[in-house]
């Protein structure tokens, strides 16, 4: 997806590309791909913080139910780890953590090519400990991440 790849370089843009991406897949009718653009909007308006809330939450809502329509693994996982991030940006590391290792199992268990998001669920996870203050469970946590 363009949207994911062009983030870490142009937010906005990205965001743009994600917001057609949405749009289309809602008007041909493609649940998985409108989970994807979801997802990635609620990623996109998290950043936000409480400011954008609403409709991060809606965003994150909207993904669930579409997840949930499609039956596919990898939509249900994306919808819990946008979750996740959007706790993330509210600071509630319990959410972030929990949508997480949710996300993450999934995507190991019923889903290929998934390393980019592995990767960045691990991410989030281990930074949800700290900010948590659990720095025991990061301490074990963070040489199987390096292993990996």
């Amino acid at each position: 997806m363009v949207a994911i790849g062009l983030a870490r370089v142009d937010h906005i843009r990205a965001s743009d590309f994600d917001a057609l991406h949405m749009l289309l897949s809602k008007k041909l009718g493609d649940p998985y791909r409108y989970v994807r653009a979801l997802s990635a909007q609620a990623a996109f308006a998290s950043i936000g913080g409480t400011a954008s809330r609403k409709r991060t939450d809606q965003f994150v809502r909207l993904a669930h139910e579409w997840a949930e329509k499609t039956h596919e693994p990898h939509a249900i996982a994306l919808a819990r780890f946008a979750d996740g991030i959007a706790g993330f940006y509210v600071g509630e590391f319990a959410r972030t953590f929990e949508c997480q290792i949710a996300a993450e199992r999934i995507f190991r268990e019923e889903c290929v090519g998934v390393a980019w998001e592995i990767n960045t669920a691990q991410q989030y996870t281990l930074s949800s400990l700290y900010y948590m203050g659990k720095f025991r469970q990061l301490a074990l946590r963070a040489p199987e991440r390096l292993a990996e």
